[in-house]
């Protein structure tokens, strides 16, 4: 009786219970929170790309200084004030002078250890250097030489060299004598030399 009064049957409630109602509009209720969901992500890209470059300028200097530190390490080796171009100068220099000093200490004056001591000396000096080294390394042999004779004589007999016409007869002594001694030590530098050059060449080919 009631539903005939108000008109509404038993099948149209159930027909409006099914209906289904359509959801709220996301746009609408959502739209602040996707705006700061949009905020926090463009913020969390532009960090991520910052990070990148600064780790790709990071890798890319360490590799700079990587390629850089090679060539100055090779540069120190091959110079003469590195540590084989002193140990170099030291064997050029103090071989002579040990061998003059023992020849005027057990002998009559600079002779065959001399000799010996100078010819070691070249021969290591150039032994010990690279390929930069050995511009200076060969033509310093006959240089030393005369200049170590002349110190030990002049150090051994100072009372017979006090003017300058005794000096210069002395210059052309120790140069005569000691010239054959300045030809060895020459050789014997310039032969270590050809000898390392033939080897890296053997061991480039082969």
């Amino acid at each position: 009786m009631a539903e005939q009064a108000t008109g509404v049957t038993v099948g149209d409630r159930d027909l409006r219970r099914n209906e289904q109602v359509p959801p709220p509009s996301r746009g609408a209720d959502n739209g602040p929170r996707a705006d700061v969901a949009c905020r926090v992500n463009a913020a969390n890209r532009a960090g991520t790309a910052d990070r990148t470059g600064t780790t790709d300028r990071a890798a890319a200097t360490d590799r700079a200084d990587t390629t850089a530190r090679p060539v100055r390490r090779s540069h120190c080796r091959r110079s003469p004030s590195g540590g084989r171009g002193r140990c170099a100068t030291v064997l050029l220099i103090g071989l002579p002078l040990l061998g003059a000093g023992a020849d005027e200490a057990f002998g009559p004056g600079v002779g065959l250890f001399f000799a010996v001591c100078a010819v070691l000396g070249c021969g290591g000096s150039a032994a010990l250097v690279g390929r930069g080294g050995w511009w200076w390394v060969v033509p310093a042999g006959p240089p030393v030489v005369l200049a170590v004779t002349a110190v030990a004589e002049l150090l051994a007999n100072p009372g017979k060299y006090r003017n300058v016409r005794s000096l210069a007869t002395g210059a052309a002594h120790w140069t005569i004598t000691g010239f054959p001694v300045m030809i060895v030590a020459l050789a014997a530098a310039l032969t270590v030399v050809l000898v390392r050059i033939g080897r890296g060449r053997r061991h480039r080919h082969g």
